[in-house]
């Protein structure tokens, strides 16, 4: 889980978390319209970390839904743009190029962007909250479909020429002593 707090003097950590453009796609027709280069202008506004269903008119909506944002890069060598959950699946554009897809509501994900040039960008989110038999929870389970971007989502700037996302130790016994 991402900390409400800076967690770097290194990186420039730009939250993108309040008010974004957002749309529903009941007929799912967004990819092939391709709304990641260009959004509907009629949106309306959905708050991120949030879920749309806590929104009257969204309550019961199952599907596709979209969300928008724009942002400042500085200069910078990489950009890592994060998501904290997306519930339950998610693809996601940088100035309509696709960075990739995560599968599973509850677990964080994000992507690499190298050499990002600086100025505005714009990030857009495909969000599928559609219950089957793949996801977790299932269409025959006592569970609300709850649907939307629903941990912050943030961008970081890198300034040097590597980025460790994880790494594992593996300790092991030599001589009775952990090494």
């Amino acid at each position: 889980m991402h900390r409400l707090f800076e967690t770097t003097t290194l990186r420039r950590q730009i939250y993108l978390d309040g008010r974004w453009n957002f749309t529903l796609d009941p007929d799912d027709r967004g990819e092939e319209e391709r709304w990641f280069e260009a959004f509907p202008t009629d949106a309306d506004k959905q708050w991120v970390p949030s879920v749309w269903n806590t929104t009257p008119c969204y309550f019961n909506y199952e599907g596709p839904a979209w969300y928008h944002r724009a942002f400042q890069v500085n200069n910078c060598t990489a950009l890592v743009i994060n998501i904290g959950a997306a519930a339950h699946s998610a693809k996601v554009w940088l100035d309509g190029e696709i960075l990739g897809e995560h599968f599973g509501g509850f677990l964080p994900f994000g992507f690499v962007v190298k050499r990002p040039t600086p100025g505005t960008h714009t990030l857009i989110v495909r969000v599928d909250n559609t219950l089957s038999n793949s996801t977790i929870p299932g269409p025959h389970l006592d569970w609300y479909r709850y649907g939307g971007l629903t941990r912050s989502v943030w961008a970081e700037e890198l300034p040097g020429k590597a980025c460790i996302r994880h790494f594992n130790l593996l300790p092991r016994l030599e001589d009775g002593r952990g090494v």
